[in-house]
């Protein structure tokens, strides 16, 4: 049978699984939202379209070019950053999934072996 200590990850597996459809969906609704408003509201930073436009008019102030130059590597750091942080969220969810895994098994040889006794 399950430890108590397997049953306690089983319970936290199952609020954890539950809580995310409320959770995802408030996260994706918020960054669409930040989305269109940096969209709106400043989009240079959000509207590609918009800035190669710009260029090619030569519409865009030396200040805000400078200042696009700068930010740039911090954004790319930042993703670089971001894309890191779900790569090691992947690992941990890869781990929960190979208890969850062997947790199964165990019944399974539970099971198996008390039928075998019958």
């Amino acid at each position: 049978m399950l430890s108590e200590h397997d049953h306690a990850f089983l319970k936290k597996r199952k609020r954890l699984a539950a809580l995310w459809t409320i959770v995802g969906s408030l996260m994706l609704v918020t960054l669409g939202a930040i989305f269109l408003w940096v969209f709106f509201q400043t989009p240079y930073i959000a509207n590609p379209l918009l800035v190669a436009e710009a260029i090619k008019q030569n519409a865009i102030e030396d200040s805000v070019l400078i200042t696009a130059a700068m930010l740039l590597p911090i954004v790319v750091m930042v993703l670089f950053v971001t894309v890191a942080i779900f790569i090691l969220y992947g690992f941990s969810i890869i781990s929960n999934e190979k208890r969850y895994l062997s947790m199964i098994e165990k019944l399974q040889s539970v099971q198996s072996n008390s039928h075998d006794l019958d």
